[in-house]
């Protein structure tokens, strides 16, 4: 009976030593939604760009809502690179994403990696759990992030908050133009002296119009839409010494409760101002400021 014992204990030691069975630790594995939820984290080391590298991120997962009428999803909010922002966010097949539009504190850095950050985080980073840290990398572009849970009494990254203190400070802008937009989709980053209720996109191109030219045949020019709720609304636009125009407009007839789409279309047939503070797209009219930025075609 003993020499089977010591049998038993060399085979299994064998298949340690092989890699056949796990010696230590847990395997890493990807966490849930609903298990982040409550949870902030702080990183402990970044590795990628110069930009990403020397700072300490704050991430912290909570319920949510950036518009004061939609009912609270879960959300990432992101602290320590130049502003303190947040997004909506997923997990999908072991990845992380944030989509929609973005909150954020409106702080001017010479060096901002937020873009940067965002922008990964919006094509999906992998995200696991292993020996109680928290590893969201993209292993292709060998970025990597590990981070500690940290207790929410403590923790120092998360703050101003983006949601419940946004600047009201206006941007400072020059003159858009149309060859500035032009072809360029956008997505609401805020809105001061209103509030649309839900996330904001527009988008610039050139194709086909409602008029006709004196031959008859339909107008191929620069269009403009957006999307607010569940209807789309497109028209034939111009940009003169930075005021935005709009015409012969139509859209979709589905039927939103409660929608600011009306308004919305009010605001952009004023002929709002248009300016660029960066590559953020401003519009402005009657103490309301729209802030957009450029999203990938």
């Amino acid at each position: 009976m003993k020499h089977r014992g010591k049998t038993l204990a060399f085979t299994i030691l064998l298949l340690i030593l092989a890699g056949t069975l796990p010696a230590t630790g847990a395997a890493a594995k990807a966490p849930t939604t609903k298990w982040l939820l409550g949870k902030q984290f702080r990183s402990v080391r970044v590795a990628g760009p110069p930009v990403l590298e020397g700072r300490t991120f704050g991430l912290r997962f909570l319920l949510a809502s950036n518009f004061s009428n939609q009912p609270e999803r879960p959300t990432l909010r992101v602290a320590g690179g130049c502003n303190t922002w947040s997004a909506r966010f997923r997990i999908r097949k072991g990845r992380l994403f944030v989509f929609g539009a973005a909150m954020s504190t409106k702080i001017g850095c010479p060096v901002d990696p937020d873009h940067l950050l965002r922008s990964k985080l919006r094509k999906g980073m992998l995200i696991r759990l292993k020996d109680g840290r928290l590893i969201v990398t993209r292993p292709a572009e060998r970025i990597r992030f590990d981070l500690k849970r940290i207790s929410p009494k403590t923790s120092q990254v998360d703050e101003p908050d983006p949601t419940e203190t946004p600047d009201p400070e206006p941007r400072i802008t020059v003159p858009a133009t149309m060859e500035d937009v032009q072809n360029k989709r956008y997505e609401m980053l805020g809105i001061t002296g209103h509030d649309l209720g839900a996330p904001l996109k527009v988008g610039f191109w050139t194709g086909p119009l409602q008029r006709k030219d004196d031959e008859g045949k339909q107008v191929i020019g620069p269009g403009f839409g957006f999307q607010l709720d569940c209807n789309f609304w497109g028209g034939e636009y111009a940009i003169e010494d930075g005021i935005f125009f709009w015409k012969d407009v139509i859209s979709t007839l589905a039927l939103c409760e409660g929608s600011q789409e009306m308004w919305l279309y009010r605001f952009l047939k004023g002929e709002p101002e248009i300016g660029l503070d960066g590559t953020d797209l401003v519009l402005r009219k009657d103490g309301v400021e729209i802030v957009l930025q450029e999203i990938p075609n």
